[in-house]
Parts: C-alpha cells; structure tokens; sequence
C-alpha cells in the first residue's frame, strides 16, 4: 500500500461517520525544542555529537455521536541536525481509529500508517540503529465483542501489520509482516475484580528468508482488580509455543503493571515477557521493565522521571548457532511548565545505553532537550 493510497482510504472511512449527527473536534499540538545528542546513531564506534532543532505537530480529528467513536490523527516529527544532512529525518504517521456499541454489543476498528527510518523503528531491539534508511508499517484490526451477560464479555479480533524497508539488504534487515487472531471472555467477579481467560495464535511471514516464517500461540489467564480507589493492579500469564520449519520452543508469557494516582504524585510499574517480530525477520523473546514517576510539584509545575529496560533475543534457534541478543536502558527525567492555559516548556535530559552480542562495545548515548509547546484551542 502507497501513501497515496493509504490517504484516501482512511478519509474515505471517516465519511462513515454522519456529519450532522456527531459532534466534531480538531484539536491540533505543536511543539519546538532546541536538541543536544551526544551519539544520535548510537553508534558503538566513532561517536560524535549534534546539536540541531526538532519540531512536531498532531493533528487528531475526532467525533462522537450517541452509539459511535471516531478518530484520525495526522502527525508529523522533523528533526535536522547541524552539519549532518545524514541524521535529518522527518516521520510521519496517519491513524484512523472507529468504534460502534450498541445495547449488548460492539466492535473497535483501527487503521494506521507510520513512516521513520531504523534509527526509531530498531530502538532497543536488534541493536541496528546506525542507518538512517526508510521503514514504512502498516497496519489494521478489528476487534468484535458481545455482552453476554451483565458481568461477562467475550470478545474476538484480528490485526496485522506489513513493515517494509528501504535498501533492507544493506541494513541487515528484512521485509516482514505478522498478524494474529484472538478470542478473549473476561467475567466481573466482583465490583473491583475481572478475571478472564484467551487463546491469541499469531504468524510471521518473511518474503526473503522463508525458512525463518514461524507460528506461535498463547493461552492467556487474566486478572484486573482496583484495590482501592488509587491503586489498580493489571496482569496476564500463560503457556506459549513457537515453531518454524525446522524448530520449536514451549515457554511462558506474562505481564504485571501497577498504578497509583495520588493527590500530587503518580506512580507506575510493569513488567512483561512475550513473543514479538522484529526486523531480522525472526521471532524475538522480549523481557521489559519501566518505572515511571510524575509530581505535581505547583499548580503549573510538575517534574517526571522514567527508567526502562528492554532485552530482545532470539527465540528460536539451532544448539549451538549464532543468536541475536540486544540490551537497552534509558533513563528520563523532565520538567514540565504550563506557562499560560496553552502554551507550556519543557527542560528534558535522558540517557541511553545500547548492547548488542553482535558488537564488541557499548552504544551510549547523552540527550538534553528544551522546548516549547503550543496547545491552541479546538478549532471546531
């Protein structure tokens, strides 16, 4: 699918939605921030830093009308550093989103399309960074559910993706695409409690390498409980299996996530390991945590800090083989500053490092950032 036609697709799917009825809304972001990056390819050898401007913009229309939600945001991220025409980039992303329910049932649907480069989309997975070449995703899914009864709900779906790249032979990357099919039925036990059980089967198609196209599936037991009216606690876990042509691997997934809103502080934990495609054109093991701190420190000041990590590595491969196995870590910390009801700065700075088996050094990375925001008014 070209640009040209994945722009007039998901327009012609916002006219499904009637223009009398709903009550529409545009109310467009943008921001622009001074950048300092010590290694912006993170690059494992000749690190070199940049300096440069970024400037983003969204553009999300959105409408809603008695039994229909609707979203299409338009979104751009250009970012230009001084000296280096190679590192400038400019991505862009469109994405539609509708929903119906009516008395007993109802369904959610989603279309999307995102232009980067692997200096985003191989953030923290294959280690492949260095290159500034062009990656396009597209995707969709649609998911139906039905009330069966007061307290329970199942609900089926399907997605997929499509992820192409540019000179990908020179990359050491690959076209691929996935998609998945779910049943899910969760049950309110309680008035603070849902527990839930699905089966979710998905596919890697690898046009290029089909020796490595694999299958894998997941039985999912899930719990949701709010333990009091701030602390809420979210989680999923079960038995997964993968296979290719030639291997196959039994293992388990899950996920835990906690959330507390306080008066003036919020907190957020999660953890997770689960089965994902990657650019190499195999299937990945992912192991992820992040931490995640806001305070409110004035009424117009507030300061917020994150820490992340991420493990990706092969998960099938051959006794003995050579495997892919990258670690990535990012620290964050921000001060945010409503100056007026819509424009606000921000003071950032962040670190990153990068390790690949594959490279016989560390990839670190400095990054300091100043900005301001401009948050108009809805339009209409």
């Amino acid at each position: 699918m070209s640009t040209r036609r994945a722009l007039p697709l998901l327009l012609g799917l916002a006219g499904a939605v009637p223009a009398g009825a709903a009550d529409w809304a545009l109310a467009p972001h943008f921001s622009l921030a001074g950048e300092y990056n010590s290694n912006p390819y993170l690059d494992y050898q000749n690190v070199d830093h940049r300096s440069g401007g970024t400037f983003d913009a969204q553009l999300p229309l959105t409408a809603k009308t008695e039994r229909t939600d609707f979203g299409l945001t338009l979104g751009g991220h250009l970012r230009r550093y001084e000296n280096d025409p190679a590192g400038n980039r400019d991505d862009e992303n469109l994405n539609l989103s509708i929903g119906q329910t009516r008395e007993r049932s109802g369904w959610q649907g989603a279309a999307g399309w995102t232009r980067d480069t692997t200096l985003t989309s191989e953030l923290g997975t294959t280690g492949l960074t260095q290159s500034n070449k062009r990656h396009n995703r597209y995707s969709a899914s649609i998911a139906p559910q039905i009330q069966l009864s007061q307290k329970s709900l199942f609900a089926f779906g399907v997605s997929g993706e499509l992820n192409r790249y540019e000179d990908a032979a020179l990359t050491g990357l690959v076209d691929y695409s996935y998609a998945s099919v779910y049943a899910s039925y969760a049950r309110q036990t309680s008035e603070l409690t849902t527990v839930g059980a699905g089966l979710v089967v998905s596919g890697q198609s690898v046009p290029d390498r089909r020796d490595a196209e694999s299958v894998n599936g997941l039985v999912r037991l899930t719990l949701a409980h709010q333990y009091t009216e701030r602390l809420s606690l979210e989680a999923y876990a079960g038995p997964t299996f993968a296979r290719t042509r030639t291997l196959e691997r039994w293992g388990a997934a899950g996920s835990l996530a906690l959330k507390y809103g306080g008066l003036r502080t919020d907190f957020s934990a999660a953890v997770e390991h689960s089965l994902a495609p990657a650019g190499l054109g195999s299937l990945t093991a992912r192991d992820a945590a992040a931490l995640g701190m806001s305070n409110r420190l004035t009424e117009r000041l507030s300061i917020g800090t994150t820490l992340s990590y991420q493990r990706s590595r092969d998960a099938l491969h051959a006794t003995g083989a050579s495997t892919n196995n990258v670690y990535y870590w990012r620290a964050d910390e921000a001060l945010h500053w409503q100056w007026t009801e819509t424009v606000s700065t921000s003071l950032s700075v962040g670190a990153t490092r990068q390790v690949s088996k594959s490279q016989p050094d560390y990839a670190d990375a400095f990054i300091a950032r100043f900005g301001i925001s401009w948050n108009p008014r809805p339009l209409f």
